[in-house]
């Protein structure tokens, strides 16, 4: 955890400015070379950041960035799948004493319109949900500033390919994952609790605990994050009704209070 907090600190101080300071990507310079027959896409950021496009495929792809600040040196890859386009964001560092940390999330893109970018990131580690709006961040509101910062140039590439109709078209069909931890966990009386007739989960879903749990966990990763009495909640359209799953944080983790379809 130690390290991890070293991580943010340094990609926070030495990237936070350049990366979100509203520079526009529409002035970046595109270029194409040739190693070994393959064509390798790049582009330079006015704020000097280089994306380099370094698998393309008909399924895939990567999208890879590196940044050294003295003896510091940050490294991230963005890969998308391009029919579903899922994508998954990785960052590694290696710091001045030569200790690597790394850092792994899903993304969600809810919305990209100009140098906006609203996400939910997914830790593929802790299942930790982070909500990011670039619209509402501060240097210091965010532990994944870097992640998000590199990732929204990684969406705004796809978008700019394929267009912002598939991305958003892609959030909406995705596929149930794997049941949350935070979801999984809940106990007998809280299941039967979310479980009443008055939910309306058969709107939807199977009206058994299996089927859920799986929409529940399907609406905290992509739902949208909003103030909700004393608690927070999560809200997601599907099947034409509105799914609510209502929780709270507390030392690091998520807490699962109710469910129910309108």
């Amino acid at each position: 955890m130690r390290l991890k907090k070293g991580f943010i600190t340094i990609i926070i101080a030495t990237l936070f400015l350049q990366l979100f300071s509203g520079i526009q990507i529409a002035k970046a310079e595109e270029n194409s070379e040739y190693i070994n027959g393959d064509s390798i896409e790049t582009e330079t950021l006015d704020n000097g950041l280089e994306l380099e496009v370094v698998e393309k495929t008909e399924d895939t792809v990567v999208v890879e960035t590196e940044h050294i600040a003295g003896e510091t040196e940050v490294f991230v890859e963005i890969d998308m799948d391009r029919e579903t386009e899922n994508i998954n964001v990785s960052g590694e560092v290696i710091n001045e004493e030569g200790q690597l940390v790394s850092q792994n999330y899903d993304v969600v893109v809810h919305d990209v319109e100009g140098d906006n970018f609203v996400a939910t990131f997914i830790d593929i580690e802790t299942e930790d949900i982070i909500d990011i709006d670039t619209t509402e961040m501060s240097a210091s509101a965010l532990p994944i500033v870097i992640v998000a910062a590199v990732a929204r140039y990684g969406i705004k590439y796809a978008i700019k390919k394929y267009g912002k109709k598939a991305a958003k078209y892609a959030v909406s069909s995705r596929s149930y994952g794997k049941v949350l931890s935070s979801v999984s966990k809940l106990s007998a009386n809280k299941r039967k609790h979310i479980l009443a007739s008055k939910h309306n989960w058969s709107k939807v879903t199977g009206n058994n605990w299996s089927d859920v749990s799986k929409v529940m966990s399907h609406v905290m990763r992509y739902g949208k994050e909003s103030a909700y009495k004393s608690v927070r909640k999560k809200t997601l359209k599907m099947s034409g009704r509105t799914v609510t799953v209502t929780f709270k944080r507390a030392n690091g983790k998520i807490y699962i209070s109710n469910g129910w379809v309108k």
